[in-house]
């Protein structure tokens, strides 16, 4: 039924690439790191503003904390979920491009939210615009659903949960194509090491820090030490002589030294693909005499028990991989993402991404295991199991055969290794945006997207959506 209004649709985003690119551009210029709300709210209240600019019907809501777009009505309400925060940029030098807008280069558009999630937001409002612009009869509703703290604590997609009605069927292009119907689990774990005073050691250790999101691999750490300073400097001029691959720099700040790890972020879901820097930081530390106080057992046990380990294995987490009805659900994955020092005491972060069949009390069993030993106590801050959708539903089939039709590859059903708004509603699977001849490159320095391949995704959008909202037929079953 779309192939119908195929030809208009095409025609409606290629004579907008230049006008999308602008919208783009504004909105990657606002700086809507999660933690920043005001920012963040700005870039919602952009969003709301540009869809009513295009004669869309769209509001925020709850404060502030979520945007809809809506068109169409329905016994059936197709949802879409985005979101317009994004994770810290880190070093803004390292960047290619700034990172706070939409450079078009080489190809590709660079910037932070290219990827993750502000150009895909802004390829399904296109395709609503599209879809609006043929003028024929809806017999669906169609609902965005703009998120503002996605990649932190969920509080916004669960305060929509809990106070307005819920799409029968959705989709969030926050992962990859072609269509991914499981998602593996997430968990994010505070381990709190009191400040014990030290009796023992020449270095103390009086302030540790590492790492800007909880879904980030950390590529900065630091620590604050007093002590010898000269001792200090030349553990690790002999540290960086047997360890030439790894980034140390020093710094002296009147009786205290400050030393600096540097390493290589990516998304905590790939934790084999970047560097963590609190390891790096950890390795040295233990070259030093150090003073037996409450951070020293936070480098103990990073040192003992988190460096290297990317699976949970000292958890008892590590189950290889695991499959549900043949398909293949992967490992569990976890890594140390962020270090804090507070006034009670010391934070050591860690992001899990467990399999199906993980559940919390395995969580909880494991982190408890060391507790006593390294004197910490746990806090499990955010839990979410793992997700499977059954692959045979109506709206997904369709997904698969409108993939199928109008890209050089062939669909199949896709496992998410990071945790997205699927696992916020029932019936939700991940659809773009991210192509098989594309790398992911979310939460790393250099984001960027391939700008033809936004256009297919908005083309794609837009083809589902015109079949949704033309069909009288239940497609949630």
């Amino acid at each position: 039924m779309y192939r119908d209004y195929k030809e208009a649709i095409d025609r409606f985003i290629y004579e907008r690439k230049d006008l999308f690119l602008r919208d783009l551009d504004d909105l990657m210029s606002v700086p809507s790191v999660s933690e920043d709300i005001d920012e963040v709210k700005r870039a919602l209240r952009l969003c709301i503003e540009k869809a009513k600019g295009y004669g869309l019907k769209a509001e925020t809501i709850l404060n502030d904390q979520i945007g809809i777009v809506e068109m169409g009505e329905g016994d059936e309400t197709l949802g879409i979920l985005a979101h317009v925060d994004v994770v810290d940029p880190g070093d803004k030098s390292e960047w290619k491009y700034p990172p706070y807008r939409a450079t078009l280069a080489d190809g590709y558009i660079w910037g932070r939210g290219s990827q993750d999630d502000k150009g895909p937001l802004l390829c399904t409002l296109y395709a609503m615009m599209a879809v609006k612009e043929l003028g024929i009869n809806m017999h669906k509703k169609v609902q965005l659903i703009i998120g503002t703290q996605e990649e932190v604590k969920w509080k916004d997609i669960e305060a929509y949960v809990a106070n307005c009605r819920l799409p029968d069927f959705s989709f969030t292009p926050d992962g990859e194509f072609p269509i991914g119907n499981r998602e593996k689990g997430y968990a994010d774990i505070v381990l709190k090491f009191g400040r014990k005073e030290g009796e023992r050691g020449t270095i103390e250790i009086t302030d540790l820090n590492g790492g800007t999101a909880v879904n980030s691999i950390p590529d900065v750490a630091s620590a604050i030490l007093r002590g010898n300073k000269e001792e200090i400097a030349k553990r690790l001029s002999d540290y960086l002589n047997r360890n030439p691959d790894k980034e140390l720099s020093i710094e002296v700040e009147d009786d205290l030294t400050v030393i600096k790890a540097k390493g290589a972020a990516a998304h905590s879901c790939y934790p084999e693909k970047g560097v963590n820097a609190i390891w790096i930081l950890a390795d040295f530390l233990k070259e030093l005499d150090l003073m037996d106080n409450g951070a020293y057992y936070v480098v103990k046990f990073i040192n003992e028990i988190a460096a290297g380990d990317f699976e949970g294995a000292p958890f008892g987490l590590a189950k290889g991989n695991v499959y549900v009805n043949g398909e293949d659900m992967h490992k569990t994955v976890m890594s140390v993402t962020m270090m804090r020092t507070e006034k009670d005491g010391y934070r050591l972060y860690y992001n899990i991404r467990q399999t199906y069949g993980v559940h919390r009390e395995d969580v909880e069993k494991g982190f408890a295991k060391y507790r006593h030993i390294y004197g910490y106590t746990v806090e499990i801050v955010e839990y979410m199991d793992a997700i499977y959708v059954d692959s045979n539903k109506p709206f997904v089939k369709l997904m698969e055969r409108i993939y199928n039709e109008n890209t050089p590859w062939t669909s199949y059903y896709n496992l998410e290794y990071g945790t997205s708004y699927a696992k916020a509603l029932p019936n939700c699977v991940c659809w773009g945006p991210v192509f098989p001849d594309e790398e992911d490159t979310c939460h790393e320095i250099n984001e960027k997207a391939k700008f033809d391949n936004m256009i297919l995704s908005t083309r794609l959008f837009s083809y589902f959506i015109a079949e949704v909202v033309s069909s009288d037929k239940k497609l949630r079953e």
